[in-house]
């Protein structure tokens, strides 16, 4: 997850031409393949640090002959070079692409990052299917959607490497103030910001062979000492308060989760049960498009990532019955004169003197 230091600049997708599903601006592929598409958008500073990590994964590079990959690449690095970023021919060091946010796959005309489907008679459902506000949809559009659901109950489905940070606390508000029950079933990776906007949910389902990844902020900023302390005390505050969010879902220690944040912990389906994270792993594994660039983060993924620590949830001891001990009356019983008595044992001693 980013924190977003001013306006994103990334543009809202044009449909207009198909060929160029950005609009008209550069691209590193003008069209090499044989749908004649152009891909990898290089208008942005963020567009051309997803396009470069991007084309270094195998599968993309081996739709293109060497030579369209070199001038590919060439074109990307030329690019970054004018945002003041010097990348080496063939770096795809995760060091250097952390300075990005995390990057969703380039999908060639998508134009959101989340949908809702609310058909007559079914409870609406939620899908947040990409990363977190990439495709210049803001948490402002989500939420409005959200809140004109008129439902009783509703399900929202995670599949996302996460996003903007504040994006995903505004999201994560606006599931936690709509009027509904909300089960939010996590049906691949729900990593960095989609992993704590899991947590708005009454009831969180984890599908088998899914995972969860929780890490502190990340971001670039530009400027002097000063500067470069109010970003980071900043960045310590927004992360506090992630840390928090899953706090109050495990009622295990706010610093607990900060510290599991710092070191990228990644978990498991039952692994996320274990931790009081979600509540169970739902019974029915589902096949769906996890392609997702991870190379930003320190372990691109649960199986490449060390077990997480796992500690149980505190558990209230039961209270006894405070039993308060007897206390023996220490008053003397009050005196009562007996005259007839006194009167007998007069005469008795008289008569024996």
């Amino acid at each position: 997850m980013t924190v977003r230091m001013g306006a994103s600049g990334l543009p809202i997708l044009a449909a207009d031409d198909p060929k160029k599903p950005y609009g008209d601006v550069a691209y590193a592929d003008p069209g090499y393949q044989e749908d004649g598409v152009s891909r990898y958008p290089i208008d942005t500073e963020e567009h051309c640090r997803a396009a470069w990590s991007y084309i270094n994964q195998e599968d993309n590079a081996a739709r293109y002959t060497p030579d369209q990959l070199a001038k590919i690449k060439a074109t990307i690095r030329a690019a970054l070079k004018k945002y003041g970023v010097e990348i080496a021919e063939d770096s795809i060091d995760p060091k250097t692409l952390r300075m990005s946010r995390p990057v969703a796959q380039l999908k060639q005309g998508r134009t959101d990052w989340y949908r809702i489907s609310n058909k007559t008679g079914l409870a609406p459902e939620v899908y947040i299917y990409d990363e977190i506000g990439y495709w210049g949809v803001t948490a402002s559009d989500f939420g409005r959607d959200l809140q004109a659901l008129d439902a009783d109950a509703l399900t929202i489905h995670i599949n996302s490497p996460g996003g903007e940070v504040y994006d995903g606390l505004a999201i994560y508000q606006s599931i936690r103030s709509h009027r509904a029950s909300v089960t939010v079933i996590v049906d691949g990776l729900a990593a960095s910001a989609a992993s704590f906007i899991a947590m708005a949910a009454d009831k969180l389902v984890m599908a088998p062979k899914s995972s969860m990844m929780i890490h502190d902020g990340f971001t670039m900023a530009v400027g002097n000492a000063a500067d470069l302390r109010k970003t980071a005390e900043l960045l310590d505050k927004a992360s506090q308060n992630i840390a928090s969010i899953y706090a109050d879902r495990s009622g295990l220690p706010t610093e607990f989760w900060r510290e599991r944040m710092l070191e990228e912990t990644w978990y498991s389906a039952q692994e996320a049960v274990d931790a009081g994270l979600a509540d169970e792993v739902e019974g029915q594994a589902k096949s769906i498009d996890n392609s997702f660039d991870l190379s930003v983060f320190a372990h691109a993924g649960r199986d490449r990532a060390p077990a997480p620590v796992i500690k149980a949830a505190p558990v209230k001891a039961k209270e006894e019955p405070v039993i308060v001990p007897a206390v023996e009356s220490k008053v003397e019983p009050e005196f009562t004169w007996d005259f007839a008595a006194f009167k007998s044992s007069l005469k008795e001693g008289l008569t024996h003197g």
